[in-house]
């Protein structure tokens, strides 16, 4: 983990809400934060842990997890870059609710609290755009568990893929960031049952997988079997 200085005013992975701020309020922003950069591997936040810190993630692929029955790791979301991690702990209690661990290196900002409380209050529009974000983040939760406890395994590990390619990698080919069993911990299922779900996939020419590098081939298919479940 490498630590080194901020300057907001010229940083080029700034958040939406980032961007609508002064430059003074970009350099009070930048005086109470430190840029650390993360190798894969590493855990950011700890479920359990005191928040003491917003941290922002300028680039890379986070998943966000929590502890279910018997300890079993269940992965809630995928964060990409430009997102604010832990907010609704930060919020809503004093203590990190979900734990954080970066599925590729990173680069994050961890910005002092009063600061950053300091220009919401000051600062409608910044406010707005956290909001904004952290409702769409809300509603996406939502639908995600709707859908895994209304889908049988295919429609759920449709739902992944078609989320990786979309949301996430924005490309109908991209290396998977997950091992199996944390697509299944991502999905709600077993190991097992997903490598099922993928070689079905796979032999019904839907996607092809080399290694982790998925490629959907038949998008139409897949979207199919995503509504029908």
């Amino acid at each position: 983990m490498v630590s080194q200085e901020n300057n907001c005013r010229i940083c080029q992975e700034k958040s939406c809400a980032s961007k609508v701020l002064s430059i003074g309020n970009l350099d009070i922003l930048g005086n109470s934060c430190r840029t650390m950069t993360i190798s894969k591997g590493e855990t950011i936040l700890h479920e359990g842990s005191l928040t003491s810190h917003v941290i922002y993630l300028r680039s890379g692929l986070v998943k966000e997890t929590v502890k279910g029955i018997d300890s079993q790791e269940q992965i809630f979301k995928i964060i990409k870059g430009k997102t604010y991690l832990g907010m609704s702990s930060l919020f809503g209690d004093t203590i990190n609710h979900f734990s954080y661990k970066a599925l590729s290196d990173l680069t994050v900002c961890h910005i002092e609290i009063s600061a950053f409380k300091q220009l919401m209050l000051e600062n409608a529009e910044f406010t707005y755009k956290i909001m904004e974000s952290q409702c769409k983040e809300n509603l996406h939760n939502y639908d995600k568990l709707l859908k895994q406890g209304q889908k049988k395994i295919f429609g759920r590990l449709a739902d992944a893929l078609l989320y990786f390619s979309e949301d996430i990698f924005e490309n109908k080919k991209f290396t998977l960031p997950l091992t199996q069993q944390e697509v299944a911990n991502f999905i709600g299922t077993s190991r097992e049952s997903t490598a099922r779900g993928l070689s079905n996939f796979r032999q019904n020419g839907i996607i092809s997988v080399n290694n982790s590098v998925v490629e959907i081939l038949d998008l139409n298919c897949l979207k199919q079997v995503s509504r029908t479940g």
